[in-house]
């Protein structure tokens, strides 16, 4: 690696242990065993709840817009 004979042989074994460690998660629980979430939360939904939560007193203030969520 280009980044020096001392930091270079440093990032080197923190790559490799790394891609060791994702391997054996990977052997350890298989990501077709892992289940996942396939429902989305729709903004207006989302919006809803936040105005209740402030109007319940949980928190003291919201601010979610449209332009705030990704659609």
């Amino acid at each position: 690696m280009a980044l020096g004979p001392f930091a270079g042989l440093i990032y080197t074994t923190i790559l490799i242990v790394d891609c060791l460690f994702f391997l054996f998660l990977e052997w350890w629980m298989p990501r077709e065993d892992m289940d996942f979430v396939q429902e989305h939360w729709k903004p207006d939904v989302f919006a809803e709840f936040a105005r209740e939560a402030q109007n319940s007193g949980l928190v003291e203030e919201v601010s979610c817009t449209r332009s705030d969520v990704d659609t």
